[in-house]
């Protein structure tokens, strides 16, 4: 079997068990990342790893430790199993209820542009009035959850290109790939990226929250990534976007369903955090284990 030049091929003398080499270079990676150079790609050169010293037990001492990591990392294994399919129905119960809100056929269907327009225009971030207002950029907006994260002023970031102007009543959406599901609510009014879209819903025909949920759906994402054009940086155009059709019931339950899924949206994220916590315990668990089997105490 041939393999590239970024792997280092090891080749294991009678006294040394192969599987054992596998765990004692995992419980190594801490030592072998002090020789690694590069800062986009680490890279670690033959030299270097050939100089590593390392104490190699008899055979039969490393085929007990094998033994024991073996069905030890195999129990971890399935625990991280049960867990992240835990994770994951925790988000399905989220978007099957969101999924099943814009792919219902009973509510009358319309175009975007009949209920949602944008009124905002681009303004020069360097003018006086403008550079002290937050700037709202793609990679500010946390996937899936709208969470507006590392703000700064256009004073701070220093922008010199054209930003929109938007406000409290607009939801931004993200156009550059559509695939993250970048979308926000903003709670002030601020600056944002050329390449976001800051829609306004119409009065009376389009409530706010109800158009944020129909824009991270499914049904709205896999729509968006379907038309968006450029294929090594994917974009939603304008008229592509505007021509998007959901359903859209009276007023009032469209603020009955945001409301419904504003409550719960935020435990599906706390169960969510819950399990991607007891992941990371599980690695630990892992790391404690190689660190414990290596120093002789297990």
């Amino acid at each position: 079997m041939a393999t590239s030049q970024g792997f280092a091929n090891w080749i294991c003398g009678p006294k040394l068990n192969p599987s054992f080499l596998q765990y004692l270079l995992l419980s190594e990676e801490s030592a072998l990342d002090r020789f690694s150079i590069g800062t986009t790609i680490k890279t670690i050169y033959y030299p270097d790893i050939k100089a590593l010293h390392v104490c190699i037990p008899p055979l039969p001492e490393q085929q007990r430790i094998v033994t024991k990591l073996d069905a030890a990392f195999g129990a971890l294994r399935e625990a991280e199993g049960h867990v992240a399919r835990n994770r994951a129905n925790a988000r399905e119960l989220f978007e099957s209820y969101l999924n099943g809100v814009f792919e219902r056929k009973g509510d009358e269907w319309v175009r975007l542009d009949v209920v949602c327009e944008i009124t905002s225009m681009l303004v020069d971030p360097r003018l006086p009035e403008h550079l002290d207002f937050v700037h709202v950029g793609g990679g500010n907006i946390e996937s899936m959850t709208g969470r507006l994260l590392d703000l700064k002023t256009a004073r701070q970031e220093e922008l010199r290109s054209g930003k929109f102007l938007f406000d409290k009543s607009m939801v931004l959406y993200n156009k550059i790939r559509p695939y993250l599901v970048k979308v926000a609510r903003p709670t002030f009014s601020g600056l944002c990226s050329a390449d976001m879209y800051p829609l306004s819903p119409k009065a009376g025909l389009l409530d706010r929250d109800y158009l944020y949920y129909a824009l991270i759906s499914n049904h709205f994402t896999e729509y968006a990534i379907s038309g968006s054009d450029r294929a090594g940086m994917p974009k939603v155009n304008r008229d592509h976007l505007f021509a998007y059709e959901f359903p859209l019931p009276s007023m009032k339950e469209q603020h009955r369903i945001a409301k419904a899924l504003d409550a719960l949206l935020p435990q599906t994220q706390a169960l969510e955090a819950t399990y991607q916590q007891k992941l990371r315990e599980l690695e630990g668990l892992k790391k404690g284990l190689l660190g414990a089997a290596f120093r002789g105490e297990l």
